[in-house]
């Protein structure tokens, strides 16, 4: 694929699904041996550190908003999805062809795009969050970047679930915590929406002007006198 139509989200999460699994082919056509090796390490330990009883369990406020938990899911998930559409492609690609193959997986090949992406987020994400120096600032990003992270595994809690990464008591802990996290910033919801520096004008919102005060601006805009 190597034009889209307008931005076509499908057709972009198709590309980048390819890139990931032209890399695989590629890694794999030039470690014949050496990258079997280190699949199978790499996937034996993975599966020790993060599907053993204690981490699918572990549900503490601690780890969930740790930054090594939320990556090594993500990273998990990713691996998983790619691991599994190569096979499938590869032995539905022996009776049908690659091309049928592939729109037969669409579903998977969305996925991973999606799974992907999101990893690349939370990387970034985490990357600003450690280098802000900003106090301030910092108390508001890092629960805005754990909010993105566990609200991305809670919406996607069958994909964990189905890979034995996290266990029922932990995924309705992960939902409390998404809740929970969303109260918290609704506080500085208003401060959020104006850091962006949108004018007043332009956003056009009574709970987004920038002197915060929405009760005010919700009455003008709702008990307004009528222009016809």
């Amino acid at each position: 694929i190597f034009l889209t139509f307008e931005g076509d989200n499908t057709v972009l999460l198709q590309q980048v699904t390819q890139g990931l699994l032209s890399q695989y082919k590629t890694f794999f056509q030039e470690h014949p041996y050496s990258g079997v090796v280190v699949m199978l390490r790499q996937r034996f330990v993975s599966d020790i550190k993060e599907r053993n009883p204690l981490a699918t369990h572990r549900h503490s406020e601690r780890h969930l908003l740790s930054n090594e938990f939320q990556m090594a899911a993500f990273e998990f998930r990713v691996n998983r999805l790619l691991l599994h559409l190569a096979r499938n492609i590869r032995k539905l690609s022996k009776t049908m062809g690659f091309f049928q193959a592939w729109n037969e997986c669409l579903l998977d090949v969305n996925h991973l795009a999606k799974a992907f992406m999101a990893k690349v987020v939370l990387e970034q994400f985490q990357a600003a969050v450690r280098a802000c120096h900003d106090d301030g600032v910092r108390q508001t990003l890092q629960p805005a970047c754990n909010l993105y992270a566990l609200h991305n595994i809670h919406e996607d809690t069958a994909t964990f679930r189905q890979l034995e990464l996290i266990k029922r008591g932990k995924a309705a802990t992960i939902a409390d915590a998404v809740r929970q996290l969303c109260k918290d910033l609704g506080a500085k919801s208003l401060s959020i929406v104006d850091s962006f520096g949108i004018p007043d004008h332009v956003l056009r919102s009574p709970l987004g002007q920038s002197d915060f005060d929405y009760i005010k601006h919700m009455k003008e805009q709702f008990f307004a006198p009528s222009r016809l």
